[in-house]
């Protein structure tokens, strides 16, 4: 072989050793990729969950406030004798 044929063929290999590095850094890549995405739809259906509870709790206090000022109402229609207040 000659000097130049020997370089190149050096060269060529060099180029496909890098060339093999990148793919496999490619590849890893797209795993992480992968992961991040379905790791993505977690959250994304967890937070969906979450907004459906937050919903649930906001009704729930809403109720609950309504309760209280129909309570409030009720209880404001008693009045204590002033004398029923003074014995306890």
């Amino acid at each position: 072989m000659s000097k130049n044929s020997k370089e190149i063929s050096s060269v060529t290999s060099d180029q496909k050793k890098s060339i093999d590095a990148i793919s496999v850094s490619l590849d890893k890549i797209s795993g992480i990729a992968t992961d991040t995405s379905s790791s993505s739809n977690q959250v994304a259906g967890s937070a969906k969950g979450l907004a459906g509870k937050m919903q649930e709790l906001t009704s729930t206090a809403s109720t609950l406030a309504g309760f209280s000022t129909t309570l409030q109402q009720k209880v404001g229609k008693f009045k204590l004798n002033k004398a029923m207040a003074a014995d306890e």
